[in-house]
């Protein structure tokens, strides 16, 4: 599904994210171009710092959330297993004593 289109979401999610932060810079230096250079350089540092650490938090609770959510998967499904395991042993406990009373 993904693999076809030469990387899948999280290629896409790089594109948009590089494509975003072009975007950004663009937008950032044209208002900023009647300032004196220095006070450039010091806003558009700024500025980019900030949505840096804008990005990294979003992906970390992107990140986040996917663990969560896969954690919370895995202990339903365990729950589900382990409640097989136990109807399985009942059936074969009920079983053992079955064959063992009819001989």
């Amino acid at each position: 599904m993904g693999i076809r289109n030469g990387g899948g979401p999280v290629r896409a999610i790089g594109k948009s994210r590089s494509d975003l932060k072009k975007s950004f810079k663009l937008a950032v230096r044209s208002l900023l171009t009647t300032c004196s250079s220095q006070v450039i350089s010091s806003l558009h540092g700024n500025v980019e710092d900030e949505f840096e650490s804008l990005c990294h938090e979003t992906i970390r609770t992107n990140v986040m959330d996917a663990v969560y959510g896969l954690s919370t998967a895995k202990k339903t499904e365990i729950h589900y297993l382990r409640g097989l395991l136990e109807r399985l042993r009942n059936v074969s406990s009920t079983a053992v004593t079955e064959s063992v009373w009819n001989g």
